[in-house]
């Protein structure tokens, strides 16, 4: 499932956690991935955070930001072996006086089958995500 994701540059933030690099592996076997995340600080914490909820279908592309200038802080995934696919929910996480700007799309992190190894820029945030399934490729 090649995957892409936004990024943006907000203020310097520490003491609580962003996702800052993401990596995965596909298995053939077991047609998945294996996905392995790691957080870095925020400066001044966070007003809030909120679930999204799972915000795509099995075998349907994923299309999600973070409402309210939310950081991605926490990812869950469930994988069903009929559709060979995951669904995401995103936890997001929100900081006062903090809005988007200076905002990029990555282009695509990998391709199907290959790994994913991403390290967001000093500064930058993952605020979310895109990615699209291909039944052919599983």
């Amino acid at each position: 499932m090649p995957t892409n994701s936004l990024i943006t540059r907000v203020p310097a933030l520490t003491s609580r956690n962003f996702i800052c690099l993401e990596q995965s592996v596909h298995h053939n076997g077991r047609e998945d991935r294996i996905w392995s995340f790691d957080c870095g600080p925020v400066e001044t914490g966070y007003s809030a955070c909120s679930q999204s909820g799972y915000v795509n279908q099995y075998d349907e592309p994923i299309s999600y930001l973070c409402p309210g200038n939310g950081v991605v802080a926490g990812v869950a995934s469930v994988h069903s072996n009929t559709a060979e696919d995951r669904r995401f929910d995103f936890k997001c996480c929100y900081l006062e006086g903090v809005f988007w700007t200076d905002c990029y799309v990555t282009s695509f992190l990998h391709d199907f089958d290959r790994p994913l190894d991403y390290s967001v820029d000093p500064g930058y945030y993952i605020v979310g995500g895109f990615s699209i399934h291909s039944n052919r490729q599983e």
